[in-house]
């Protein structure tokens, strides 16, 4: 993929072949990669200047005097590349030597020091280190000696281009701790591990475990990288290892035959804070009363560097978020959840308010689409033990096929759910004459509100529920009839997005009776059936009206979930959906964002509906939008 720079960072994680000892190589090694890389920041292992296996080298003031020239080098040359990397390199200070990752190409060089030193098994790292803990204001505060020094409960505070961006750095065992440093960051944009790792079968699943679990809780990206091939192999392997851990992806990398391992990665700061608003920021209400009770305030960030990225069109490997072209799809496989669990949630859902209305009935209105389709199976399935009768009625209009009819007849026959036949075509015509409707959409509008009205009736009378059939998809567009078919008792489908409904159908409808009716009805287009055409010309279809419903989905994930504007989301589908004429394309992405904001008065109205994935459209749950609020899109 490729992307035009905009508010954005390229961020590259190198582990380059690190020779302990050889100072000169790995000086060379660390400026090569800074500079043949686009990226606006590099980052290295840790201790990736003079590498990890030294032992007691670390004692030798010589070979740490030639590690920090080295630094100063790096520092010199990425201030005049206009970068900044952040790489591990060992620092004194006032006699006692820390593990830090230092940051360069800035105002001035900053190191951040360890806090958990590893003494366990294999590692003995207090043997030459001290842990950074203790470090206090006079060490934090070195400007006249052009230097920062502080620890890694210290987050990086860069302003870039005039925008904040906070930086969580941890090194290693930092990140292993029982209170580790990330878990006290507040606010941070994203988090980097400078590691030095042996790779062991046993470790592995740890450490996916222990990163996944820092940037699950914490909701940030979490990017991991160790190294090299190059180091000592006398105790153990320390291969190349990148991992990226975010909500939008998991990525991990081991690679031990190259010399370097490079990993390009675009960060939209804006889409990651959108995101996070969106779903909220965990606490840490508890550590930070005790640390408070025990008089210890934790200092959240440093001063302030300001950073003018240079514009870079670039190639890169993975972006983040990482923009799936199935969103909701890949929600559910990141959970490592099937699409059948979709529909027992909302068979379960379904069932409660069928028990809680104590129910003699449950009416569900079939057109022969796959959405009153889907909710007829789902219907059955809930009524199954309940003294509840599931009543399937087909109400054929003005502009109604044949066809349709007859499937929906029979899926109500295959399921063994009585139905009935209600022709509401003369009813349509005598209403828009008594009433002289002109308007096309009001004459479509006329027919789903006199089934509404006749299916509520009709509960009424059976003491029992309407249930609804509309998807997330159709809400979010509004692509309903205000108080007509967005209206039912209980909506199992209102969570659940067109693109998911599809593939959960045909998943449950297989080996079953109605599985050929299913596939008959999905091999048809998209449509309501209610324009009343004289001239003899094909209907529009769904989504020639509104739009491709794999692009509306598409849109409505990353808008809510990332604020993705209108601009970004033309980009970002013309890359993934290059099967889509431009035309089609501009129309199905406009027509989202003219209609989402406008069409929140529907939703104000809309009944209850489980919540599936990470967000809904009920104004009781996750949207909270006035519906006179002016379309900010």
């Amino acid at each position: 993929m490729n992307s035009e720079f905009g508010n954005k960072m390229f961020i590259s994680l190198h582990s380059p072949y690190i020779e302990p000892g050889n100072l000169e190589r790995n000086l060379e090694t660390h400026i090569n990669l800074i500079n043949n890389s686009d990226s606006n920041l590099s980052v290295f292992p840790e201790l990736s200047i003079t590498g990890y296996n030294c032992g007691d080298l670390f004692f030798n003031s010589n070979y740490l005097n030639k590690a920090r020239k080295n630094l100063v080098k790096i520092h010199d040359f990425c201030k005049q590349k206009n970068k900044i990397a952040i790489l591990g390199a060992p620092f004194e200070f006032k006699g006692a030597l820390y593990n830090c990752a230092v940051i360069v190409g800035l105002s001035r060089i900053i190191y951040k020091a360890k806090i958990e030193l590893c003494t366990a098994q294999e590692y003995y790292e207090d043997r030459w280190f001290k842990s950074g803990i203790a470090i206090n204001e006079e060490g934090i505060n070195n400007e006249k000696n052009g230097f920062d020094f502080s620890n890694t409960i210290i987050p990086l505070n860069l302003k870039i281009n005039n925008k904040e961006v906070l930086i969580g750095i941890e090194i290693c065992e930092d990140a292993w701790g029982e209170v580790s440093p990330s878990m006290l960051y507040e606010n941070v944009d994203i988090v980097f591990n400078l590691s030095a790792s042996s790779d062991t079968i046993q470790s592995r699943q740890a450490r996916k475990n222990m990163i996944k679990g820092i940037s699950d809780r914490k909701r940030f990206p979490y990017f991991y990288v160790s190294g090299s091939n190059g180091e000592s192999s006398s105790i153990s392997l320390l291969r190349n290892i990148h991992i990226i851990s975010d909500k939008s992806l998991y990525l991990e990398k081991y690679e031990s035959i190259g010399e370097n391992l490079s990993t390009s990665i675009f960060v939209d700061f804006d889409a990651i804070r959108a995101s996070n608003r969106q779903i909220g920021r965990r606490s840490n209400k508890v550590l930070n009363e005790f640390l408070v009770n025990n008089g210890k305030n934790i200092k959240q960030a440093s001063e302030i560097y300001n950073f003018n990225l240079d514009e870079v069109v670039s190639n890169f490997d993975i972006s983040i978020p990482n923009y799936e072209k199935k969103p909701f799809h890949n929600e559910l496989s990141s959970g490592k959840q099937e699409l059948k669990e979709v529909f027992m949630i909302q068979v379960q859902a379904l069932r409660k308010r069928l028990k809680h209305t104590n129910s003699k009935s449950a009416i569900l209105g079939v057109s022969g689409g796959i959405d009153s389709a889907y909710s007829l199976m789902i219907l059955k399935e809930a009524c199954k033990g309940l003294k509840v009768k599931p009543i399937a009625v087909v109400m054929p209009s003005l502009g109604s096929s044949s066809e349709s009819q007859k499937l929906a007849i029979d899926l109500a026959k295959a399921l063994k759910i009585e139905f009935k036949k209600i022709d509401i075509s003369e009813l349509s015509l005598d209403m828009k004459n008594k009433i002289s409707l002109q308007s096309s959409i009001a004459k479509e509008n006329i027919q789903a509100r006199l089934r509404t009205t006749i299916l509520m009736t009709l509960a009424n009378d059976l003491q029992g529920i309407m249930v609804g059939t509309g998807t997330m998809s159709e809400l979010a567009i509004g692509w309903c009839t205000y108080n007509a078919d967005n209206m039912s008792m209980y909506n199992p489908n209102g969570g659940l997005p067109k693109t998911i409904l599809i593939d959960v159908a045909k998943i449950i409808s297989e080996n079953k009776s109605h599985s050929q009716i299913i596939n008959e009805i999905l091999k048809r287009p998209f449509t309501p059936e209610l324009e009343i055409d004289n001239d003899n010309n094909s209907a529009k279809t769904t989504e020639q009206r509104v739009g491709l419903y794999s692009i509306i989905d598409f849109c409505l994930f990353y808008t809510l979930k990332y604020g993705m504007v209108r601009s970004d989301a033309m980009k970002i589908c013309k890359d993934l959906f290059s099967e889509v004429s431009d035309d089609q394309l501009k129309f199905s992405v406009n027509n989202f964002y003219d209609r989402f904001i406008p069409s929140q008065f529907k939703r104000t109205i809309i009944p209850d509906s489980p919540k599936i994935f990470s967000f809904d459209l009920s104004p009781r749950g996750c949207l909270r939008i006035p519906s006179d609020v002016k379309n900010p899109f």
